[in-house]
């Protein structure tokens, strides 16, 4: 405790007690209980000597008056000041000198924050461990395929492939199809990063029995597990290997023989073999079957990633689009016409799309990805971007849109993202913090710092 302080409660015990004296003098008994009380107040037994007292016998002298306060107002205030001396800090909670002498004074004293500051904190406490609780139960469900594939990667490097399998058998678990597809994985990333040729045929050689494996134990093998296998003949340029593996695939599984059209016309356009993609493409145009369309999407795939122009235009002119599979397929093939910029066929896909009934939404998700795959400058595809949307009589959608905007940004032509926004205001439609934190972005690294202040974007992204 300070000095000055303690020389402050010395003063102020050392006046109680001399308060204590003039009201024996002062309020003669009226009944023996009083002069009892008066006694133990003030003992007449010992004299008083103020000064020769130490700091502890005159606090206690006045806590024991403090229990008889009610004889006058003085005893109020001087309980309410030697309080707010103790508390320091406390002032706040002792303001009140009314409940000081109803007796909350000791009350106040004695509840110190710190107390309820503590429940406060475990209380917090609590709620941090139940939220780590949770993030690790939701960690783990969405990093649990990453974090086993690691651990049957570090099983097959420290053990192998084989006994990795036996491993888990003992442990009492079955092999399934992401332990094989993890230990394939790992095979072919061994037979990449190796330069022994006799490493990478033994690693091949074991992804081949895994696959084998797999079929004997009755599970379906599908693009996940053969995928990683053939990219590596094909890359390599390994056509006998490449007709090997696909003989096992395809045995007892019809359901693969379209997909593995896609790999097969990749191979012969890297090894450029012309003999054989002619051959691929004569008896697709014979066919007839109910999955034809399935092995023309492949293939046009398979034609434009490998950049054959001519060959893509052939096939494209006798694909019907109202027949593809799938949407993401028709959106690859949007994509390759924008590349490749064939805007006949855009349209005229387009326009078959309508017809059957495909909804505006999708009709625009396919514009955008057209437009955005086109080699032209930003101001040309914007243009079409409008121009599609005309001709068709829809409107664009909000996240084309912001798609085009966020396209827009990635090649820091600012000044159009800003008028594709202010588009966006004009027609009604929203725009996300995403596509907004990204008009920021290209501003700041063009170095154009005041465009967004000349623009809407501020202040209705703000509302």
């Amino acid at each position: 405790m300070p000095g000055s302080k303690s020389k402050t409660l010395q003063s102020l015990f050392r006046a109680a007690t001399k308060l204590s004296k003039q009201w024996k003098s002062v309020s003669p008994s009226t009944s023996a209980k009083d002069v009892a009380l008066k006694q133990y107040v003030s003992p007449s037994s010992k004299p008083s000597n103020d000064s020769s007292k130490s700091l502890s016998e005159i606090a206690a002298e006045s806590f024991n008056f403090k229990s008889a306060a009610d004889y006058g107002e003085s005893s109020k205030l001087l309980s309410s000041e030697i309080s707010s001396i103790l508390c320091g800090d406390l002032d706040s909670y002792l303001s009140d000198p009314e409940e000081s002498s109803n007796g909350s004074c000791l009350e106040n004293v004695l509840d110190v924050p710190w107390l309820s500051n503590v429940e406060k904190c475990n209380m917090s406490l609590r709620r941090k461990e139940i939220a780590r609780e949770r993030k690790e139960k939701w960690t783990f469900k969405s990093t649990q395929i990453g974090r086993f594939h690691e651990l049957v990667k570090q099983c097959a490097c420290k053990l192998g492939a084989d006994t990795t399998i036996k491993v888990f058998g003992k442990l009492g678990r079955e092999t399934g199809l992401k332990e094989y597809n993890a230990l394939i994985r790992l095979c072919i990333e061994k037979a990449r990063e190796s330069n022994d040729e006799e490493v990478s045929l033994k690693q091949l050689s074991k992804a081949y029995q895994l696959l084998k494996s797999m079929k004997e134990q009755g599970f379906q093998v599908e693009e996940e597990s053969y995928g990683s296998i053939l990219m590596y003949f094909i890359d390599f340029g390994m056509v006998q290997e490449f007709d090997f593996y696909c003989e096992l695939i395809m045995d007892g599984n019809a359901v693969s023989l379209a997909r593995l059209a896609y790999y097969e016309m990749l191979l012969w356009t890297k090894v450029e073999n012309e003999d054989k993609i002619e051959e691929l493409l004569y008896h697709l145009s014979l066919y007839d079957g109910a999955d034809k369309s399935a092995f023309q999407e492949n293939y046009l795939l398979a034609l434009c990633e490998s950049d054959r122009v001519e060959d893509f235009v052939r096939l494209v002119r006798t694909i019907d689009i109202t027949k593809v599979s799938s949407t993401d397929f028709v959106t690859n093939i949007f994509k390759f016409l924008g590349k490749l910029l064939l805007e006949s066929f855009a349209k005229m896909f387009l326009q078959e799309l309508v017809t059957i009934g495909i909804g505006a939404k999708d009709i625009s998700k396919f514009i955008c990805n057209y437009t955005s795959s086109m080699p032209s400058a930003v101001e040309d595809v914007i243009l079409e971007f409008k121009n599609l949307h005309a001709e068709l009589e829809i409107r664009p959608t909000s996240s084309q849109y912001q798609k085009l905007i966020m396209y827009c940004c990635e090649l820091f032509k600012v000044h159009a993202a800003l008028d594709m926004v202010d588009q966006m205001f004009e027609a009604g439609l929203p725009l996300s913090l995403e596509t907004f934190n990204s008009v920021l972005e290209a501003c700041e690294k063009s170095c154009e710092y005041n465009l967004v202040g000349s623009s809407n974007v501020s202040n209705d992204t703000s509302s």
